[in-house]
């Protein structure tokens, strides 16, 4: 074997051990129908769309592979927004958030892109941050997810796109790696295709399939081989995983993309103005960037008008060369000779024109023009979308091959686009679309993405958007009033032939837009299709086409972050991409909110009101429309009518229900054009009844948490807005309301080091009647997994003994939990949480974090709330002495629960009369409130004035 460009260690040939949980992995994650909700099948899911209603989840054979909408995270900075999204919800795609790295497929590992450029404004509408999958320090092949964020205040994330691996138990050892065998892996490769020679390049990596395949993790050797006979006829160059325990040959990509002529492809006759070199009468064309020199002295390139200066002392005559060679192309031939050299003899300061194929009378000479000439004209157009589009922005003298020896062929192999002479019943392939379409290859693989029917329909959209005719390569086969392939066609998604027929599907689409666009946007249609296009080769992922392809066109389209309320072109979108099955995500019509929120806390057996305002988004609202949708504890649905009253706001009531029982619910409306929308989008809101709330934080004000240290050298707990030191710290607080708790929240080399450092809430009350279910999330990172801990206690005693409720001994990112506090204490009077970090011995890098610390008490007494008229409230000015008393008819001896501003409770009995009284003294001045815990809806309000 040779190696190339590379070098290796053998070890043995197969024999490695894997470390895999492969009951955890085959565990199905959920499927769903390609783009419909399955809310029920997987709790990450659910989450999300219960935590952000107006976003929702793409899913494509049981893989989330976009989520979109609404926007749904946000933060100071690009990466903390990004973060906070990942550290809340990476589990979506069954990922840990500690295996994503900063980089992806992008160009060089890029892991930030400017995304859609705004000429008019000089700025980018978005930024794209991309974060590759790593296990166990390798990484997954393929693997990365894309977060598109807007460039405005919040820097809102609206559009996630994902190639993540569900790995499950997976994991690779150390002794797996030592028995990696590069020669037995070559070995493998060369059963699968004899005619390779040598290993260009070779990387150990997790395979767990690609696009919608469903495999069990292995680890494995990738390899980059060819067969040595670089830009000749007959390269080969593969890329090909080899399984590290059994050899077997897991992946193998042909590198070389060919147009390959399958047959023919008919259309409709069009003005013969592009074509091969048959097909028309050349005319003058400047080489924009072309390189020219001074012989023996200096060398300059071309503007894009093709003119050049030469920086040159004196005025003695020179002579001065130019090449078929420029800044961003050079012009080959397939032996590695340049193209051809003109020179003249020059008097500075000149001037020197050049015209290269004045005669016109040499196929191959005119290849070579032709080849220079359209590179060029795809680069430009591709950056005149994105200026910094990744790789091609400042890649220099990018191989172009013309006149390889066969014909009726062209290719690209990753590093050079080639084309081949005039022959076998075809034209010189050097020519317009054809080059479009082979550097559109190009394209798509420095913008991360996978090649197959995708490349080959996005090199067909460069040539189509370029010229304008949805036909490509006229005259490729020697008749200029056909080409190979044809835009305007009626190819449906999911197609499942060559992958060259197959690409028609996203040409088409892009074609049928077009047609929508120049309808409605007759001197703008090409603009606005081309810095679409261009810039959605960033969002994708893999080889194939879907309708998630449609979601980033309308993201990218979108102007104020919420594509549900339609984007600028949303109708011209939809149509085009549906004609071919592409099917845009519905437009929300309505808007639905909550003027005094939505209820959360129902009374027992009391119903509930509660007001909803309907506003018109992408339609109008039909005001006899709107229901109630609930249902009880899991049963069927029940529709109800709302009450109007006035001015789009309804009014809605949920029924009674016996205390601990859960309602799930929603609303529904019509519009006047027969749509219907409801709210949620994807789940239903939720209420318990008898549920009261005791306790709650999110730290934005100081609620009497103390801070202990022992044997801590940095790191102490501190409150805050999180300043993303970027050390396994928190990048934003959990809850979205701005500060948490966070260890050493400071920039740079900061952590926790010694310790612990430990953070105590408050002593709480929680000897009324009722279970008491406490609720947090936390942050923990550490980066060797080794002995350290963040360790999260309860005591019932003030502080004077602890149980344990959970150690968490590595970074899961932001986590909620939540327990019943009576499975490890019994609740009283004297009720604290502690939270501990530590890293002692000191030698990991160790962050912690805490938020939304909540406790509420669920409350199932037999109290009837209705028989409650009245709960009086009076403060005695100036002796700050508040009253609260209770009138109604329940049984003397009735036992009640009242709170003062949600945190102080007196338990109190009624009187033969029904009436029970609390006093509170010393209380501040301003507005107070005392609820009934047991009949929540039961409160009065008054203000203590000096």
């Amino acid at each position: 074997m040779q190696v190339r460009k590379a070098s290796f260690c053998a070890g043995a040939a197969w024999a490695v051990v894997l470390a895999s949980s492969a009951a955890t992995w085959a565990a199905d994650r959920g499927r769903g129908v390609i783009g419909e909700p399955v809310a029920e099948d997987v709790p990450a899911w659910s989450m999300f769309r219960a935590d952000h209603p107006r976003s929702d989840l793409f899913i494509l054979n049981g893989r989330v592979t976009r989520v979109y909408g609404q926007a749904f995270s946000s933060g100071e900075t690009p990466e903390a927004s990004a973060l906070g999204f990942l550290g809340l919800y990476s589990d979506v795609f069954g990922v840990e958030a500690a295996d994503l790295v900063p980089g992806g497929l992008i160009g060089d590992n890029l892991a930030t892109v400017p995304v859609m450029y705004l000429p008019d404004e000089d700025r980018y509408r978005f930024t794209l941050l991309s974060y590759r999958q790593v296990k166990d320090d390798l990484p997954v092949f393929r693997a990365d997810v894309r977060l598109l964020i807007r460039n405005e205040a919040d820097y809102p994330l609206v559009l996630v796109s994902s190639g993540l691996r569900d790995l499950g138990g997976f994991t690779v050892t150390r002794d797996a790696l030592a028995g990696l065998d590069v020669e037995s892996a070559f070995q493998s490769a060369r059963n699968a295709h004899p005619e390779l020679t040598g290993v260009l390049a070779f990387e150990p990596v997790i395979w767990a399939g690609v696009e919608d395949m469903r495999v069990q993790p292995a680890l494995a050797l990738q390899l980059l081989v060819d067969n040595g006979r670089v830009n000749q006829e007959g390269y080969a160059k593969r890329l090909l995983l080899v399984d590290a325990l059994t050899g077997a040959v897991l992946f193998d990509e042909d590198q070389i993309r060919h147009i390959d002529v399958t047959g023919s492809v008919s259309g409709m006759a069009t003005p013969t103005g592009v074509g091969a070199d048959i097909c028309g009468d050349e005319i003058p064309f400047v080489m924009p960037y072309a390189r020219v020199l001074v012989q023996g002295g200096n060398t300059a390139f071309a503007d894009a008008a093709g003119n050049f200066v030469i920086p040159h002392g004196g005025n003695t005559p020179v002579t001065v060369e130019s090449g078929v060679r420029g800044r961003w192309f050079r012009v080959r031939y397939s032996n590695g000779a340049d193209a051809a050299v003109l020179t003249q003899q020059v008097t500075p300061p000149g001037p020197a024109h050049f015209m290269h194929n004045a005669a016109n009378n040499n196929a191959s000479i005119r290849a070579e023009v032709n080849a220079y000439v359209q590179s060029n004209i795809v680069r430009d157009f591709a950056l005149a979308q994105n200026p910094n589009y990744p790789t091609i922005n400042n890649q220099q003298e990018f191989r172009v091959n013309v006149n390889l020896s066969s014909t009726c062929n062209a290719f690209y192999d990753g590093g050079s686009i080639n084309f081949y002479a005039a022959g076998g019943g075809c034209a010189n392939t050097a020519f317009d679309t054809v080059v479009h379409h082979e550097y559109g290859h190009h394209l798509v693989q420095v913008g991360g993405s996978g090649q197959d029917a995708y490349g080959e329909g996005m090199g067909d959209v460069m040539g189509v958007l370029i010229t304008d005719n949805p036909v490509l390569a006229y005259g490729f086969q020697n008749n200029c009033n056909n080409g190979i392939r044809n835009a305007n066609n009626n190819i449906q998604y999911p197609c499942s032939g060559p992958i060259h027929s197959c690409g028609q599907l996203i040409s088409g689409c892009v074609w049928s837009t077009r047609d929508e666009l120049l309808q409605t946007n007759p001197n703008t249609y090409l603009e606005i299709l081309s810095r679409l296009a261009v810039n959605s080769i960033l969002m994708h992922t893999g080889g194939g086409i879907a309708p998630d392809i449609t979601i980033d066109y309308l993201t990218l389209d979108d102007t104020d972050g919420d594509i549900g309320n339609g984007t600028p072109h949303y109708n011209e979108i939809a149509a085009g991409f549906g004609e071919h099955n592409m099917d845009a995500p519905p437009l929300e019509l309505l808007s639905f909110s909550y003027p005094d929120g939505v209820p959360t806390s129902l009374t027992p057996n009391v119903a509930t009101t509660f007001e909803v305002r309907i506003d018109d988004l992408a339609g109008e609202l039909d005001e006899n429309s709107p229901r109630l949708n609930y249902r009880v504890d899991g049963g069927g649905f029940t529709a109800v009518g709302l009450n109007n009253l006035g001015g789009r706001v309804f009014e809605a009531t949920l029924p009674g229900v016996a205390c601990g029982s859960t309602v799930e619910f929603f609303l529904s409306a019509m519009t006047t054009g027969g749509g219907s929308d409801r709210d949620p989008q994807g789940g239903n809101h939720r209420a318990g009844a008898g549920q009261v709330v005791v306790f709650t934080d999110n730290f934005q004000t100081n609620q009497g948490w103390t801070v202990q240290n022992e044997n801590l050298e940095d790191g102490p707990w501190t409150r805050g807005v999180p300043v993303n030191g970027g050390r396994g710290d928190p990048p934003a607080d959990f809850d979205g309301s701005g500060s948490c708790y966070v260890t050493d929240n400071v920039a740079g080399n900061s952590d926790v080091d010694g310790g612990p450092t430990r953070l105590l809430s408050p002593t709480l009350d929680l000897s009324a009647p009722g279970e008491y279910v406490l609720s947090y999330a936390r942050w923990f990172n550490n980066d060797d997994r080794d002995i350290d801990r963040l360790t999260v206690e309860l005591s019932n005693n003030n502080g004077s003994t602890w149980t344990t409720v959970e150690s968490v001994g590595h970074f899961d990112g932001w986590v909620q939990r939540t327990v019943n506090v009576a499975d490890f204490v019994t609740p009283t009077a004297q009720v604290r949480i502690r939270f501990s970090a530590t890293d002692n011995p000191n030698d990991s890098v160790t962050e912690a974090g805490v938020d939304a610390v909540s406790i509420n008490r669920f409350v199932c007494s037999e109290v009837d709330c209705g028989l409650i008229s009245q709960l009086k409230t009076t403060c005695r000015d100036g002796s700050f002495k508040l009253k609260g008393v209770v009138k109604s008819t329940l049984p003397g001896g009735t036992q009640l629960t009242l709170t003062l501003d949600g945190s102080d409770s007196q338990n109190v009995v009624t009187n033969s009369r029904g009436k029970a009284k609390a006093i509170w003294t010393g209380v501040s001045g301003g507005s107070h409130t005392i609820c009934v815990d047991e009949c929540p809806a039961v409160c009065g309000t008054t203000s203590c004035n000096p």
